[in-house]
């Protein structure tokens, strides 16, 4: 039974980056599949997001640990090599570049990744998890402070992006965005073997590069269908867009599609007929099982 079990996670990532995302995070749990979130500290709507995780107590809460968007808790003359002229976050490209080529400090990002994690203790939360946006944890530049950050707070679960195989949304990429798909995924094997030394848990399986953003109905089925045996944690971007939303990200568009697609009846018959067994890491964390039974709260 052990070897056929089919575990979920369905993790929704950029919980706190504006309102609507919030909205449509609670929404994707409250009636459809999500069972996990990551929460970005730094960002205006983080108490936002708090407020809505209150009243939704089989929600696990992660952090999603922010580099390259708005900006950082500290202030920006603590961490000068994380910031710009304006004080905010450098985007994906310029910080990726920065830590390759020596020029991102290493206390810098020590104090700015300490300092969300706090923000969350402070606020009576314990994360059961940590991520990032845009995979930053997993550069080798950054990836052993923050499982050295995990190890010291207790935070038990660390993703690895690594997917197995090419995806036809993987394929279709342009050269640019494919060679960072396979970077995100080489690093993410390499993260793995930092975590599993560390005495820290992953989840065996990863999905959702190959399902590209903005995915729908037909692909979430189609990855549900072919779920392997074992632990697997699904990454999603549910939320309802808004003016905030785009001020912040590029990805806006279709995460209204994500959210159709993870609370629509036919992705609840595929893990019905799949027997998948819908979890956390807080519930994996706790060993005990959510208010609905061994399918999760909805099922």
């Amino acid at each position: 039974m052990a070897r056929t079990l089919r575990q979920l996670v369905v993790n929704a990532d950029d919980f706190g980056i504006s309102r609507g995302v919030n909205r449509g995070i609670v929404e994707a749990h409250r009636t459809g599949l999500v069972t996990s979130a990551s929460l970005m500290a730094n960002l205006p709507s983080a108490e936002d997001a708090l407020t809505r995780a209150a009243i939704c107590p089989d929600l696990g809460l992660g952090l999603h640990l922010t580099l390259t968007a708005g900006r950082p808790l500290c202030p920006p003359e603590q961490v000068p090599t994380l910031v710009d002229a304006d004080g905010r976050f450098f985007v994906l490209g310029t910080l990726l570049a920065r830590l390759s080529l020596g020029k991102v400090h290493a206390d810098d990002l020590r104090l700015e990744l300490t300092s969300q994690v706090e923000w969350a203790l402070r606020r009576g939360i314990r994360p059961d998890h940590v991520d990032s946006h845009h995979h930053v944890h997993v550069h080798p530049r950054v990836a052993p402070l923050v499982i050295a950050l995990a190890r010291e707070h207790r935070v038990g679960w660390v993703r690895c992006p690594m997917e197995a195989g090419p995806a036809p949304s993987v394929l279709a990429l342009s050269p640019k965005d494919a060679a960072r798909t396979v970077a995100i995924s080489t690093f993410g094997m390499l993260t793995r073997v930092l975590v599993r030394r560390a005495g820290l848990r992953t989840a065996r399986h990863f999905r959702g590069i190959g399902l590209g953003m903005g995915f729908g109905e037909a692909g979430l089925r189609a990855a549900l269908d072919a779920l392997p045996p074992g632990l697997t944690e699904l990454m999603t971007h549910p939320g309802h867009p808004d003016e905030e939303l785009a001020r912040l990200t590029v990805f806006a568009e279709g995460r209204d599609r994500e959210l159709g697609a993870l609370t629509s009846r036919s992705a609840f018959e595929v893990v019905r007929r799949r027997r998948i067994r819908l979890t956390s890491f807080a519930w994996l964390s706790e060993v005990r099982e959510p208010a609905g039974g061994p399918y999760g709260p909805y099922t």
